[in-house]
């Protein structure tokens, strides 16, 4: 499918929708134009999830995959930024006032509920 750039394709009516937008910043358009900036900073953060993964022991079904998520969406973001010099954003939702994202943003985001949810979990089993 060929998505022309900046131009809202409808995918499921008046919700959710394809544009193609081209972003040099980070979510909700921090830092735009600090590729260098966030690709050191997409690159640290994989280089400690992967230590975090490979040395520590994680036995937390909710770390786990907050972990997981959160390095997808690293990779995923990092990738564009290193070879691109910006993400590729695409996904819009048509009903809410919401910056375009992709994939690995949403990845991100379930990682910081999967973080929470484990806190809570964490939490609520420590205390009994």
């Amino acid at each position: 499918m060929y998505l022309p750039k900046g131009i809202l394709q409808d995918w499921i009516p008046n919700l959710v929708g394809f544009k193609l937008i081209f972003n040099q910043g980070a979510a909700f358009n921090i830092l735009q134009g600090s590729v260098t900036l966030l690709s050191v900073i997409s690159a640290i953060t994989m280089l400690i999830l992967i230590y975090w993964i490979l040395f520590k022991h994680i036995s937390r079904v909710w770390q786990t995959l907050a972990i997981a998520f959160l390095l997808g969406g690293t990779i995923g973001n990092g990738l564009d930024r290193w070879q691109l010099g910006f993400v590729v954003d695409f996904i819009a939702l048509i009903r809410f006032d919401f910056p375009v994202f992709n994939e690995a943003d949403l990845a991100i985001n379930l990682a910081v509920v999967c973080f929470i949810l484990d806190r809570f979990s964490h939490y609520r089993y420590r205390k009994n």
